[in-house]
């Protein structure tokens, strides 16, 4: 089933909402004496209660000013491109969309994989297979091979270029458990978290018998919804895993026996699979929950340091769920896709202020991707919506400024005088 474009939009068209500027000029009160002095005192009364009056509004304006310039406008971005995805499931222990950084973007609609590349808008079919449902995808970090994690407990390690599988880990996680999540630790260490709550790594190269060389317990029967690797070196990695029992665990890479730290982010029976680690400061995890069985809401989003264990700040959305999360790689922002009640949205939040700073209009999407330069967000939403939308939202790496050295331009200048 194809993709197509639906209608485009100027990615970079917002419309600023200004804030009004209340002004409350201060009256003079009039004296009533009615002796010839009395007036006199009445007329220079009036005299510098007008000069102060004009000076303090003057001021007052000057002062509202000020702090209207200083606070951030909240901005109403549109899609620079909507693709209909006709198909596609939500679902918290689902993960259906990853961007390659060889620039495809990879989206499961009918049991089927979908690679599209929104620069040349080629598109091709990767993998079909008329067997279990596919229930997550991750792209591996050579951006040639496509991890797919099935409903069965299966993983395939799909060759994108020879549209052939390389590989097929069994017996990863139990036979009737489902793949929920993936994440590539290295180029070939694979990390999958299934419905048994079992977090696992893989080496593709190792033979069948024993490519499992680790395994993480501690969160209880369930999906495990999220998994995600900080930055940095392979050996100084850690892992955060959030599962359907509202716990994460974080981990450390080179201790499979005990978690790290272990945090509380939902009620006990909701889904955890809005997390990411912070680029900018590896110690950093963002995490935001679901709504449990009990229907009390989840919907802050919590910053935790890895360090310490402590919850270093947290904010609230005003709904009752968190979607999905995701930290720009080129600014210090964070995007946010939340559902409530009443009203769902997509914000884009200044950190460390916490401050809105745009609102993504159009729909709310559980599936969230980041193109490998930082600057565009790909956000899937199955259901009634059924698109695939491009937000051209995050800056761009800032180009490196050449200058010449001081004392090649001085010699220069000192020739030239002789």
């Amino acid at each position: 089933m194809d993709l197509f474009d639906r209608r485009r939009r100027h990615p970079g068209r917002r419309r600023d909402r200004e804030l009004p500027v209340l002004d409350f000029p201060i009256t003079p009160a009039s004296s009533t004496a009615p002796s010839r002095w009395g007036r006199y005192r009445q007329i220079l009364d009036d005299l510098f209660l007008s000069i102060n009056d004009d000076g303090g509004n003057a001021a007052n304006k000057q002062r509202k000013r000020c702090r209207r310039e200083k606070e951030p406008v909240e901005s109403i971005i549109s899609a620079g491109q909507i693709l209909d995805a006709p198909g596609l499931q939500d679902g918290d222990h689902l993960n259906l969309l990853d961007w390659s950084p060889s620039r495809n973007l990879a989206i499961v609609l009918d049991d089927v994989v979908h690679s599209l590349n929104p620069g040349t808008s080629a598109h091709e079919i990767v993998f079909d297979y008329m067997g279990s449902s596919i229930s997550s995808l991750s792209w591996a970090p050579d951006g040639r091979h496509l991890a797919v994690g099935m409903h069965d407990s299966l993983i395939y390690i799909w060759d994108v270029e020879r549209k052939c599988p390389t590989r097929t880990l069994r017996n990863v996680h139990c036979r009737s458990s489902r793949v929920g999540s993936l994440a590539w630790k290295c180029d070939n260490i694979l990390t999958s978290g299934g419905s048994d709550g079992r977090v696992v790594n893989s080496d593709p190269r190792m033979p069948s018998a024993a490519h499992v060389v680790q395994s993480y317990r501690g969160h209880g029967p369930g999906d495990i919804c999220g998994l995600k690797w900080s930055p940095g070196h392979a050996s100084s990695k850690q892992l955060a895993s959030g599962g359907s029992d509202g716990l994460v665990h974080v981990w450390d890479a080179r201790n499979q026996n005990q978690w790290a730290f272990r945090f509380k982010v939902a009620a006990r029976d909701a889904s955890v699979r809005a997390l990411d680690w912070c680029p900018f400061k590896g110690c950093l995890l963002a995490t935001g929950g679901g709504v449990g069985g009990d229907g009390k809401s989840n919907g802050s989003i919590r910053f935790w340091s890895t360090q310490t264990g402590a919850c270093v700040r947290s904010v609230k959305t005003g709904s009752t769920r968190v979607c999905a999360l995701m930290w720009s790689k080129n600014s210090e922002q964070f995007l946010s896709s939340c559902r409530s009640t009443d009203q769902d949205h997509m914000t884009l939040w200044d950190y460390p202020s916490c401050v809105r700073t745009g609102e993504l209009v159009g729909h709310v999407a559980p599936y969230l991707a980041l193109s490998p330069d930082g600057t565009t967000v790909a956000s899937a939403s199955g259901g009634i919506d059924s698109t695939l939308r491009l937000w051209n939202i995050f800056p761009p790496v800032p180009k490196p400024t050449s200058r010449a050295l001081f004392s090649g331009s001085y010699h220069a200048h000192i020739r030239e005088q002789e």
